[in-house]
């Protein structure tokens, strides 16, 4: 049948389940024992192959050794009691850490008492597929027929497969290293000792480290080596220290077969245990020479030998010794005679602060030194001074500063730039910031900025000053009627810088126009309509904005009324007589009339 032909093509990458762990390499062959009261018959509408159904049957039952032995086959027939199942290998390494992992997240340990149908066929369909995900398997139509929940699990169990193929490569690869290339000592008293290593590698269980001369302590979570003076002879000793090191176990499925042609081939699977081990080793040198002294320069944080600092050696009486630059590992002074002598720095490492101390040490009459000198330094420290626009934060530049100490000694003066100004290693202690000159534009900030500097060099709070921009100036133009002084709207006016370019138009009102932000310069107010009833200006007023913004008082321009047109002399005189006239003849026409009446009456 085809599922058959599928099964013995694939050979071994036809693998079953295994649901326990072995406690012991796995024997190169088994004896089958039949249980039929195991046997699981799966129910035919689960798996169906090209149409036609297929029943599997997993017969469980503990081998003489403990082992838990599951396997599949389309014929129970072909499971005789003693058939003899063999070794086989799989396909690529990694695919037993692969199997072990799937069984493990799928049927668990206890597979005789809590394992269901569906537990063990997600199983058998995510070995399947995991050891040959391109070749298809016979339950590729019930794989894509899955649920979302089904899909899940046999997704999270083909998940756990992937990561045990990872996991197994670390393990094939297991290895370790130390992390330096030579080992440095330095003498403390009686004792050399030194730096701290540590051993790196991933996947690592177990880890021992020997050394041929003194012991290996742990400290500040690696190694040291640590001798005694009396230990090595005189002149050069080798120090050699090794790491032996056992990495994780990952649990392998060992494939048995029973091999039998013309039926489907049937496979067991048994736990088995991988691990590996690995060595690294590292090397130093210690040379004892009477009078001989190891100087080391270090960083007062961590310990470590610092590069770069210039260190002058003086006798007791004051004569230079030795002079030299420190490097990444102790200076040796040999031939020193008996007696005392002190350790200073003259240049400070780039990045730390000028070791001010005076280190004092004594060479004995044996040659030895109890103590061996060590001098410390510490990084800089920075203080950044922020000077900002307190619109919006940004720096501002050219404002003239003061630094002070809590003593009103003035540390430092500078003017601000576009970026913070930093100041470096300042003494632990209290300090004020004031400003003196204020950056053009802005008003002079009356602030007091106070900050406290730790120990550490550190400020626990940003240190910023702020200063607020200038009100721009206001120049006042007045329009006025000449004749009373007073402010005259309707005009329309202009000015214009001494390019000729107009910076300002309005209608004037009956107030003062302001107008603000004028550049300091000579300007013109000119007047293009004028207001109705006056005759238009033709003055073209100057005025200059001086360097502070402001001018010579208000500017104004004044606007004459139209002229009424009054008749002259001649014309008056011609109109009074005839008003006189006029008055005369009116009095004659009444006598007229009155004397009319009277001879009537008569």
């Amino acid at each position: 049948m085809k599922l058959k032909n599928f099964l013995i093509s694939l050979t071994v990458i036809i693998s079953s389940l295994f649901i326990t762990t072995v406690k012991a390499a796995a024997p190169s062959s088994y004896d089958l024992i039949r249980d039929t009261s195991n046997i699981i018959n799966y129910n035919e509408d689960i798996v169906k192959v090209e149409g036609s159904t297929h029943a599997l049957y997993f017969p469980l039952k503990y081998s003489a050794n403990g082992n838990y032995l599951v396997f599949c086959s389309g014929d129970r027939s072909a499971n005789t009691e003693n058939s003899k199942f063999t070794k086989t290998s799989f396909v690529r390494d990694y695919d037993g850490a692969m199997v072990a992992a799937i069984i493990k997240a799928g049927v668990g340990e206890n597979a005789t008492k809590n394992v269901s149908q569906s537990d063990i066929f997600f199983t058998q369909i995510a070995i399947w597929k995991a050891l040959a995900p391109n070749a298809g398997n016979p339950f590729s139509a019930t794989e894509a027929a899955l649920s979302s929940s089904q899909r899940a699990l046999f997704n999270s169990l083909l998940a756990a497969g992937s990561a045990a193929k990872s996991r197994y490569e670390i393990i094939k690869n297991f290895a370790i290293s130390i992390d330096a290339t030579k080992l440095n000592f330095t003498l403390n008293g009686d004792v050399y000792e030194s730096q701290v290593i540590k051993v790196l590698g991933d996947e690592i269980k177990t880890k021992t480290l020997s050394v041929n001369k003194g012991t290996v302590v742990e400290k500040d979570g690696g190694y040291v080596v640590r001798i005694e003076k009396s230990q090595l002879s005189e002149g050069k000793n080798t120090i050699t220290l090794k790491a032996n090191a056992t990495s994780n176990t990952i649990e392998i499925a060992s494939n048995y077969t029973n091999g039998k042609s013309g039926q489907q081939t049937t496979t067991i699977t048994v736990f088995d245990y991988y691990s590996k081990t690995a060595e690294a080793s590292i090397v130093g040198e210690i040379n004892i020479e009477p009078n001989t002294v190891s100087i080391s320069k270090v960083d007062a944080n961590t310990g470590k030998e610092l590069p770069g600092a210039t260190l002058v050696l003086k006798d007791s009486s004051g004569n230079e010794v030795d002079k030299w630059v420190s490097t990444n590992t102790p200076h040796i002074v040999k031939n020193l005679k008996p007696g005392k002598y002190t350790l200073t720095e003259t240049i400070a490492p780039e990045g730390y602060k000028l070791s001010t101390e005076t280190v004092e040490f004594t060479v004995e009459k044996d040659g030895t030194v109890k103590n061996p000198p060590v001098m410390k330094n510490y990084p800089d420290t920075y203080v950044e001074i922020s000077k900002v626009d307190a619109t919006n934060g940004e720096e501002l530049p050219g404002a003239t500063l003061v630094l002070k100490n809590e003593n009103g000694k003035v540390v430092e003066t500078w003017i601000s730039g576009n970026v913070p100004h930093k100041i470096k290693n300042l003494a632990p202690g209290k300090y004020t910031l004031t400003e003196t000159i204020a950056p053009e534009g802005y008003i002079l900030s009356t602030d007091t900025v106070e900050f406290t500097v730790e120990k550490d060099g550190s400020v626990k709070e940003p240190v910023i000053m702020k200063n607020y921009p200038e009100e721009p100036k206001t120049i006042y133009i007045s329009k006025q009627d000449v004749t009373t002084g007073e402010e005259l709207p309707g005009a329309y006016l202009e000015i214009k810088d001494s390019n000729g370019v107009v910076v300002e138009a309005w209608i004037s009102s009956d107030e003062p126009h302001k107008v603000t932000g004028l550049e300091p310069g000579k300007y013109t107010l000119i007047e293009t309509i004028a207001p109705d009833g006056y005759v238009k200006s033709e003055e073209a007023v100057e005025f200059t904005v001086k360097e502070d913004g402001t001018t010579d008082g208000m500017v104004i321009m004044y606007n004459k009324p139209e002229e009424v047109e009054v008749p002259s002399t001649a014309s008056f005189k011609t109109i009074t007589a005839s008003l006189i006239g006029l008055i005369i003849i009116g009095f004659g026409s009444m006598m007229i009339y009155k004397n009319y009446k009277k001879n009537e009456e008569n």
